[in-house]
């Protein structure tokens, strides 16, 4: 199936005409459920348990650290094997880890370490899940219809994000954090149930040379020498992991410790949030095969700055949920983007490499999740939010300026 054959579909929705992607979506939706509970859950875990920000943000740091230096590898991992294949593989992977939780948890035999170890392999399993979904997306729809199919994919995320998170406050404030993790690893299971009919035919793989994965790896040191579009692609991705998206690790502190509210409160705050980022992807998907989408990025990288800086102005719950959906839609807008960029800008047996060297660059989240959560310890969540807001604003106007290249990426 062609692109030119989704014209018959709606212009927001045209990646649905693949049966691969409408599986791929599906089982991203039950993925993405299953990692809203997880990061609810192990958030409201951490802090209940230790009562410290700091800690909340070295479990969030962990979560994310194996990205950096498994991301690499992991796209050097992608664009050897049959990427449908690995995210099956990696999908119920990722199941065994969260079982493994459960049942520490459940028997009592769960201490701190156990806990931060185990979210730290549940961080190297997404640093795969990460990588392959998004260039096995591209895979599927292809170049012109790119930014449609990872923008659906992004609004498959958010909603499994929302119920999942939703459902997580539910769980655990009936059941417990133990019978949470059980259920995460079913969520997960039948994640991967969808992708064992899903195919990836449409992958460059299916006649792609057969070069060993370890000089796919090496390799990488040439693309990044001569390509400095993914270089700057991936400076921009970090600087808007460490100065906007560690804001998601201090939702359990603004929960409990700024707007008083308990587990389920916690759930409903993370499930609101990710409204404004379903209606962010939706309006990104319209714009199909849009021109001007480096300028595009600069300008959502201001608001999304600017939306953590106005929570200091109120401490009502409703003004906390539009505000923190504002950062959501942002935060999906901006990523989406840049992934997608990211793509454009390699040749097609280089693309799971550039979903490597974006997961790579998402790595250095622990650095903005530590150092927010330390803040946050001296001087509150609220001011916290601010300083990491001005930092963003201050970064995106710069580079916008300084890099006109980057600014005028079709």
């Amino acid at each position: 199936m062609s692109a030119a054959s989704a014209v018959s579909f709606p212009k927001w929705a045209r990646s649905f005409a693949f049966p691969n992607f409408r599986l791929l979506w599906a089982s991203v939706l039950l993925q993405s459920a299953g990692m809203g509970m997880n990061v609810v859950v192990t958030g409201w875990l951490v802090f209940d348990v230790t009562g410290s920000p700091f800690f909340v943000g070295v479990s969030s740091a962990l979560a994310m650290a194996p990205s950096f230096f498994l991301g690499l590898v992991s796209g050097a991992v992608a664009d050897r094997v049959d990427r449908a294949m690995l995210m099956r593989v990696v999908t119920v992977a990722a199941a065994a880890v969260s079982a493994a939780m459960g049942a520490a948890l459940i028997t009592d035999a769960a201490r701190l370490w156990h806990i931060l170890a185990l979210t730290a392999a549940g961080g190297c399993v997404s640093a795969f899940i990460m990588t392959t979904r998004q260039s096995l997306t591209y895979d599927i729809v292809g170049r012109e219809l790119a930014l449609n199919g990872m923008s659906l994919n992004s609004v498959s995320m958010q909603i499994g994000i929302v119920f999942g998170s939703l459902l997580s406050g539910v769980i655990v404030s009936s059941f417990g954090a133990g019978a949470q993790f059980l259920f995460i690893g079913l969520v997960f299971i039948a994640s991967a149930g969808f992708l064992l009919f899903a195919r990836a035919s449409s992958s460059r793989r299916r006649d792609a040379p057969r070069e060993s994965a370890l000089r796919i790896l090496l390799e990488y040191v040439g693309i990044m020498r001569r390509n400095r579009v993914l270089v700057t692609l991936m400076a921009l991705v970090a600087v808007t992991e460490l100065f906007g998206f560690a804001h998601m690790s201090l939702l359990p502190v603004i929960a409990k410790d700024v707007l008083g509210l308990g587990a389920f409160g916690l759930g409903a705050l993370a499930a609101l949030r990710q409204v404004g980022g379903i209606a962010g992807l939706v309006g990104l998907s319209a714009l199909g095969s849009f021109r001007r989408k480096g300028m595009l990025m600069f300008a959502v990288m201001a608001v999304f700055g600017v939306s953590l800086m106005s929570l200091l102005a109120s401490t009502e719950v409703a003004y906390y949920a539009a505000m923190l959906s504002l950062a959501t839609a942002c935060a999906m807008a901006v990523d989406t983007l840049c992934m997608t960029l990211m793509q454009e800008n390699v040749a097609d047996e280089q693309r799971g490499r550039a979903m490597g060297a974006w997961t790579l660059s998402i790595g250095v989240a622990p650095i903005g999740h530590l150092g927010l959560g330390g803040l946050a310890g001296y001087v509150g969540a609220p001011i916290a939010l601010f300083a990491s807001g001005s930092a963003l604003v201050a970064a995106s106007l710069a580079t916008a300026v300084g890099l006109p290249g980057i600014r005028r990426l079709p």
